[in-house]
């Protein structure tokens, strides 16, 4: 059978620790002050209540249609599991050709062997001493800490939503898009950023308030360990084929190495100042680092020594958290208040597009969809999101959402997009661009970490 198959400066860190209304991208004003400072107030078209609703949720069990985006169809990646490879039998053997003449051949009688008398044996038990002594176990002492428990496989399409103000995590499935785990953090954490690693099933929980990373199992949901990292960490990244995570400190202007397997800290990198946002190419493991006023610059990491990489790279003012694009080796990185979004080749580390056109209101996050070559950005005064075309950059629709969007996170399998917005999260479907469900929290979420 053949198998046929349709392969297709460094900076001073800060002396004084700035304010919150001071931090710029970190803390952005409220409505109120907004409307307070500014002499004209913005009107916006008052959204239908016809429009909220009329949002139905989605129904898991509904195969996932065709992507038609740009006037082109994109196949999903359930249709494309379900291919099946064609098989083609093998051609049958031909028979052998018989000899003209054939040999005639003497049959002889057949003759019985004389049956041979074997010596019958008799088997004898052992003898079984009257005690048996079991020796002695031998204690063989280790060196260093004891290995943790191996925890089991992280599962799928979940989404981990932390809540600064509600000191919890939230645990979404993606499927039936609903909660269906709290996790609460017992110890008065206030949890900002997040980060997974599904490789060794670990959700890490900064602490900023407490200037703590919090380690939870991601089975029990427990915390297994708290480290101690720089004042006021921000937001964490995770390379899992490293097992390094990656921490941002807005004070010292540094990023702290995690040992993933000793919870330790292994090093401390300075970068620029107030470091926000991070992002990381796990196969290249160089760590990119949005840095605040009065740098406006991302500062790039090589993974591999922990060394900074000089120089900079500029960017727009107040960069915000920044996305990858994995396959074409790009980073987008939404300016907060320059209502842009820079766009950066990492292989030469040089800007190669800045997008002004049709971008929102104070752009605060991206993220990317690689499989539609698509790019969706955040907009916080706008209350919108943007979507980029990666091909040509420029913004090719904007779909409303709901109040002061922050972070946004990318299901490219279901081909949903969610963002966190002022009273939950809006989910995205990707194929209409329209807002199809919403997610009510307790608080406004303040990270997303999605595991597809």
């Amino acid at each position: 059978m053949k198998l046929y198959s349709r392969g297709k400066k460094e900076s001073m860190p800060l002396l004084l620790y700035m304010p919150q209304k001071q931090s710029g991208f970190l803390c952005p004003p409220g409505r109120s002050e907004q409307t307070g400072k500014s002499g004209k107030k913005q009107q916006k078209p008052a959204k239908s209540n016809a429009t909220k609703s009329s949002m139905a949720p989605r129904q898991s069990n509904k195969r996932q249609p065709l992507r038609r985006l740009r006037g082109r169809e994109v196949p999903g990646w359930q249709d494309r599991l379900d291919e099946e490879p064609e098989y083609e039998a093998a051609p049958s053997p031909k028979p052998k050709a018989k000899a003209a003449i054939e040999p005639e051949r003497k049959v002889e009688p057949e003759q019985k062997p004389e049956p041979k008398l074997e010596p019958k044996l008799e088997r004898i038990a052992p003898a079984v001493p009257a005690f048996v002594h079991a020796p002695a176990a031998v204690h063989v002492p280790t060196k260093g800490p004891a290995p943790m428990p191996v925890s089991a496989p992280m599962r799928r399409n979940l989404m981990y939503v932390s809540l600064h103000d509600e000191d919890q995590i939230l645990v979404m499935d993606g499927e039936t898009e609903t909660i269906i785990d709290t996790i609460p953090l017992l110890s008065g954490g206030s949890p900002k950023g997040i980060a997974i690693n599904p490789v060794t099933n670990r959700i890490y929980a900064l602490n900023s308030s407490k200037h703590q990373l919090l380690v939870l199992d991601g089975s029990s949901k427990e915390v297994i360990a708290v480290v101690p990292v720089s004042p006021f960490p921000s937001k964490a990244v995770v390379n899992g084929k490293t097992n390094r995570v990656y921490i941002t400190s807005s004070l010292l202007n540094t990023v702290d190495v995690l040992d993933g397997e000793a919870n330790d800290l292994i090093a401390s990198i300075g970068v620029g100042n107030i470091p926000a946002g991070i992002v990381i190419n796990e196969d290249a493991n160089r760590i990119y680092v949005a840095n605040g006023s009065p740098d406006h610059d991302i500062s790039v990491i090589d993974g591999w020594t922990n060394t900074r990489l000089f120089p900079d790279i500029p960017a727009g003012r107040e960069p915000g958290l920044p996305a990858i694009h994995d396959e074409a080796n790009l980073i987008y990185v939404p300016n907060f208040k320059s209502n842009s979004v820079t766009v950066i080749y990492g292989a030469t580390n040089t800007v190669i597009a800045t997008i002004t056109e049709h971008i929102g209101d104070k752009p605060y996050a991206a993220a990317v969809d690689s499989f539609a070559n698509l790019v969706y950005v955040s907009n916080f005064g706008s209350d919108s999101v943007s979507v980029i075309d990666a091909a040509s950059h420029k913004v090719i629709e904007t779909i409303p959402v709901g109040v002061c969007p922050k972070a946004i996170a990318m299901n490219t399998s279901a081909n949903r997009i969610y963002v966190a917005v002022s009273d939950g999260i809006d989910v995205i479907d990707g194929e209409t661009c329209k807002v199809m469900n919403k997610i009510i929290t307790a608080a406004s979420p303040s990270d997303l970490a999605l595991y597809e």
